[in-house]
């Protein structure tokens, strides 16, 4: 469904760049171990692969918060989901 009132492609602009300016931003990758553990999350927890590739990036990589209103995160124990639109 399209958005009604879109952000204006220079809010969107200046947004990025002032984020990928960050010093402490960190990005990180995946390999093909982490696809070969996405697949194994993605049968596991009935997720869509792509929810499944960053949950295995994130416990490749230590990471145990996510920012989302996605909910079926929860199923996944070393994760803690945080609804941005809740707090």
């Amino acid at each position: 469904e399209k958005v009604k009132n879109p952000v204006p492609d220079t809010v969107v602009s200046r947004f990025i760049h002032d984020i990928s300016s960050f010093e402490r931003w960190t990005v990180v990758g995946y390999d093909a171990q982490t696809i070969m553990e996405a697949l194994k999350i993605q049968k596991k927890f009935s997720l869509h692969f792509w929810d499944a590739l960053l949950a295995a990036t994130m416990k490749q990589n230590h990471l145990d918060t996510i920012y989302t209103e996605d909910s079926h995160f929860k199923k996944i124990s070393w994760i803690s989901v945080v609804n941005p639109f809740l707090e």
